[in-house]
């Protein structure tokens, strides 16, 4: 029993991810809007790609770990909401492009916490699956780029 579980896995995260498509994107997008509103670091963390090379707009991904708890401390009720989405893809890498707006519940008046236009760039890297003893290939983000303010001072 215990051999025919650990094929199992083996075979299911052997799987490449075909080309990144529009409703991937939304999933994901959806999924990290979601975990905005719960807020939920980790539901946004786990689809960036953690290498000490990876940037969105120009911070690390520990930097941005970082900072979104520190606003997730300080925010009341978030709404995040995205439009305008584009997908460029290619088998190893895609381009996702889109407009973001982020509202905190707690500012006193109907001011926008952040807004630009984002590029990320996601690509399919190795993630170990069933405790390290497996690998499976995913999309990861591994840049970013938006025309929007630093995230550096994001929710001061």
């Amino acid at each position: 029993m215990l051999i025919g579980f650990l094929a199992l896995g083996y075979f299911e995260t052997r799987s490449e991810p075909e080309t990144f498509s529009v409703p991937q994107a939304a999933r994901m997008l959806d999924t990290m809007r979601a975990a905005m509103h719960d807020k939920n670091v980790d539901g946004i963390m786990r689809y960036i790609d953690e290498r000490s090379d990876t940037r969105l707009a120009g911070i690390t991904p520990g930097q941005l770990r970082a900072l979104l708890a520190n606003f997730f401390r300080q925010a009341g009720e978030i709404d995040a909401n995205y439009s305008n989405l584009q997908v460029t893809s290619g088998t190893d890498d895609t381009f996702i492009d889109f407009d973001v707006t982020i509202k905190n519940g707690l500012s006193t008046t109907d001011a926008t916490d952040y807004t630009g236009h984002v590029t990320l760039h996601a690509r399919r890297v190795q993630v170990p699956r069933l405790f390290g003893m497996f690998h499976a290939m995913e999309w990861r983000i591994v840049q970013g780029t938006t025309t929007g303010p630093q995230l550096d001072g994001f929710g001061d």
